[in-house]
């Protein structure tokens, strides 16, 4: 559960970032595999190697996996879509 998901494209595997802000919709666990249709802004995000370092950290704790400080080599892109609404089905 939470603020964001990965919307993947199964066919050829790309993935965009749906993220809303904390308490407006939650992401259920069980939506992995399903359907979403999602709406929003798509928006271009440039981070500073240190946002980059804390964005990544707080993922890899979220995911209860391990994280790499220096990993992050410099500035980092990113671009997701600032959510809406979704629907899961």
């Amino acid at each position: 559960m939470g603020c964001w998901m990965n919307l993947v494209d199964p066919a050829s595997n790309a993935r965009v970032r749906i993220e809303v802000k904390d308490g407006e919709i939650v992401f259920p666990k069980d939506a992995v595999g399903k359907m979403a249709v999602a709406e929003g802004r798509f928006v271009k995000i440039e981070l500073t190697r240190e946002q980059a370092i804390e964005r990544a950290r707080h993922e890899a704790e979220e995911n209860k996996k391990p994280f790499d400080p220096p990993s992050i080599t410099g500035p980092v892109t990113i671009y997701q879509i600032q959510g809406s609404g979704a629907v899961i089905e």
